[in-house]
C-alpha cells in the first residue's frame, strides 16, 4: 500500500473539507474507520452525523486512542464541539458537508483500491445469501483458493474469522477488509448485498466481477414500504454496480424460478456486457445450472446437478429442498469464475454445517432438533415444508416469533404460516426491541386465529417456549427453533441479555 499523507488528503479531497482546526505538521494516514472502537494511531475517524446520535461525542475517545486526523460530518451540535475543543488541537479537523457518499472514494484512496485486485461476487437475496457465501467458500476451497468472505455470521480471511458488525460492512470497513484480503494474498471475495446497503450506496464505490439473486419475497418493508420497492433496491447491485464495474467478463447469476428474478433477466437485456447465467430446479430447459432428483433427508439433501450438458451426483450435507437452491447459486457462480465442475461437487459436499442453519443439536436423542434463522414468511415456509416432506419426520413442533420495531405486517402471516404448516406451534418473544412482547403475540396469534388453527400455545418467555417444545416432543418429531439462528442476545425495551438458542437447547436437554 503506498504510504498516505495529510498534505496528499488535502491535496486530493480539499474540494470536500473545510479546515477548523489544521495541522502543518507531517501526519501519515494508514487507514480510516466511523467507528471510534477502530481506531488506532494513523487512522482518520469519520465523526458521521446520525439520525440519533453524532460521531463527534466520540471525539475525546478517538484522540486518546491516537487519531490525528478527524472529518467531522455537518451537521453537528457546538456543544459536542465544544466539549472536546481543547484535546482537537492535537489534531487535524476538518468540516465536511457531505461525508457518507465519499466515504468510499476516500477509503479506496488509502487502501489502493483492493477490490481492483480481487475477483469480487455479491449476492442478493431475501433468504440464504449465508449459506451461498458459505458454499462458494468450500468451492473455493476445494479449488486450492484462499478467499475472502464478508456476511451475517463473521468476516473471514484466509480461514480466518472475526466478529461482523453489519451483514454488509459501511465502505470504510468493506474496503479495509478487502485490503486485509490482498494482504493475505487472497484471490477471491464473496459477500453479502443487503438491500438496505445497497439502497444506502455502500457498495458504490467496489469493483465487482458477478452479482447473483437469490429470491425475493416479503420482508424490510418497514424501510423499503412496497415490494416493487424492495425490487429495485435489489436491482441497483446488477444495473448499477456491476453494470458499471471495471472488470472484465461480468456475470450476472439469476434465479429462474423465482418471478422477480425472471424480470430481472430481462432487464439485464440492456446490459449486453452482463452474461447471464440462469438456475432453477427441472423442468427448466432455459437453466445453464439445474437440479433434478431431489431427496430430502435430515443427515442431508441428495440431488442430480446439471451444467450445461453434463450430470453429477451432489451429496449435500445440509438440509432441506432450499438448500438445493442455494446450492445452485453457488454452483452457478463459481462456474461463471471459471473454477472445474468437479472442484463445485466437491466443494458442495464438503461443507457440513453453518451456524444456526438448520443447525442440529445433536444431544437430542429420540427426536431431531434443529436452529435456524428462519425469521421471514417465504424462510419459514420453505424450512416447514421441507420438515414435513422428509419420510422420517413424524410431527413437527415450531418455536417462533416476530422481531420487535420492525415490519408488523409479516407478524400475522408468520402465525399462520406456523400453525398450518407444524403440528404444533409455540409462539414466543424475538428481540422484542421497544414493543411489549405481549402485543407482538397478539399479532403473530391473529394470524392463526384468522385462518381458523388452534394448534399453537402463547409463551413470551423464549427459554420457557424452547423448554415447553422439547419436552413435548416424542421419537420422530422434528423440533424446529426458529428466527435467531446464530444470534447470542435478546434485545429487550432496556436492556440487551446474552441469549443463544443452542445453548438453552442443550441447557434444558441436559437437565432431563
Amino acid at each position: 500500500m503506498t504510504r498516505k499523507t495529510l498534505s496528499g488528503l488535502v491535496k486530493k479531497f480539499g474540494r470536500h473539507l473545510q479546515p477548523l482546526f489544521p495541522n502543518n505538521g507531517k501526519i501519515f494516514i494508514s487507514g480510516v474507520t466511523c467507528d471510534s472502537r477502530r481506531v488506532k494511531p494513523g487512522v482518520i475517524f469519520c465523526a458521521l452525523s446520525g439520525q440519533k446520535t453524532h460521531g463527534l461525542r466520540f471525539g475525546q475517545e478517538v484522540i486518546r486512542r491516537g487519531a490525528r486526523v478527524l472529518l467531522i460530518e455537518r451537521p453537528y451540535s457546538k456543544e459536542d464541539f465544544k466539549k472536546i475543543g481543547p484535546r482537537l488541537k492535537k489534531a487535524a479537523v476538518f468540516a465536511v458537508s457531505r461525508l457518507r457518499p465519499w466515504l468510499g472514494e476516500l477509503a479506496n484512496w488509502i487502501y489502493d483500491n483492493p477490490s481492483q485486485k480481487l475477483r469480487v461476487a455479491a449476492i442478493t437475496a431475501t433468504s440464504g445469501k449465508t449459506t451461498t457465501c458459505y458454499l462458494m467458500e468450500a468451492i473455493a476451497r476445494a479449488a486450492g483458493q484462499k478467499v475472502g468472505v464478508l456476511g451475517t455470521i463473521s468476516y473471514r480471511i484466509g480461514g480466518k474469522s472475526r466478529g461482523a458488525s453489519l451483514t454488509t460492512p459501511q465502505p470504510d470497513e468493506a474496503i479495509s477488509l478487502m485490503a486485509e484480503m490482498v494482504k493475505a494474498r487472497c484471490r477471491f471475495c464473496f459477500m453479502e448485498a443487503t438491500s438496505q446497503a445497497l439502497d444506502m450506496g455502500r457498495l458504490d464505490d467496489l469493483q465487482i466481477n458477478g452479482a447473483i439473486f437469490g429470491n425475493l419475497s416479503r420482508d424490510h418493508l418497514d424501510y423499503h414500504k412496497t415490494m416493487p420497492k424492495y425490487f429495485e433496491a435489489k436491482t441497483t447491485l446488477f444495473e448499477r454496480i456491476l453494470a458499471q464495474s471495471s472488470k472484465k467478463e461480468l456475470f450476472a447469476v439469476i434465479n429462474h424460478h423465482d418471478p422477480w428474478g425472471k424480470k430481472l433477466v430481462g432487464r439485464l437485456k440492456k446490459h449486453p456486457k452482463i452474461r447471464r447465467v440462469t438456475f432453477g430446479i427441472s423442468p427448466e430447459p432455459s437453466c445453464e445450472v439445474w437440479a433434478s432428483d431431489i431427496r430430502l433427508g435430515l443427515r442431508g439433501t441428495d440431488f442430480d446437478l446439471h451444467i450445461k450438458n453434463k450430470s453429477y451426483v451432489v451429496r449435500l450435507h445440509l438440509i432441506g429442498g432450499h438448500n438445493v437452491y442455494n446450492a445452485l447459486a453457488a454452483a452457478g457462480a463459481c462456474y461463471a469464475m471459471g473454477f472445474s465442475v468437479q472442484a463445485i461437487v466437491r466443494g458442495l459436499e464438503n461443507l457440513r454445517s453453518i451456524p444456526g442453519r438448520l443447525e442440529q443439536i445433536w444431544q437430542a436423542k429420540d427426536f431431531t432438533l434443529l436452529v435456524d434463522y428462519a425469521h421471514k414468511p417465504d424462510a419459514l415456509d420453505n424450512v416447514l415444508k421441507t420438515l414435513r416432506r422428509i419420510p422420517e419426520v413424524r410431527r413437527v413442533i415450531v418455536v417462533v416469533g416476530c422481531g420487535g420495531d420492525r415490519d408488523r405486517g409479516k407478524r400475522p402471516i408468520m402465525g399462520e404460516i406456523a400453525a398450518r404448516l407444524a403440528g404444533i406451534a409455540v409462539f414466543t418473544s424475538d428481540n422484542p426491541r421497544s414493543e411489549n412482547p405481549e402485543a407482538i403475540l397478539d399479532q403473530i396469534e391473529a394470524g392463526a386465529k384468522k385462518a381458523g388453527l388452534v394448534n399453537y400455545k402463547r409463551l413470551a418467555d423464549r427459554a420457557e417456549a424452547i423448554g415447553w417444545a422439547i419436552k413435548e416432543a416424542r421419537p420422530g418429531d422434528a423440533v424446529l427453533i426458529a428466527g435467531k439462528g446464530h444470534e447470542t442476545y435478546q434485545i429487550f425495551r432496556d436492556r440487551t441479555i446474552h441469549f443463544d438458542d443452542r445453548e438453552v437447547c442443550r441447557g434444558i436437554l441436559a437437565k432431563l
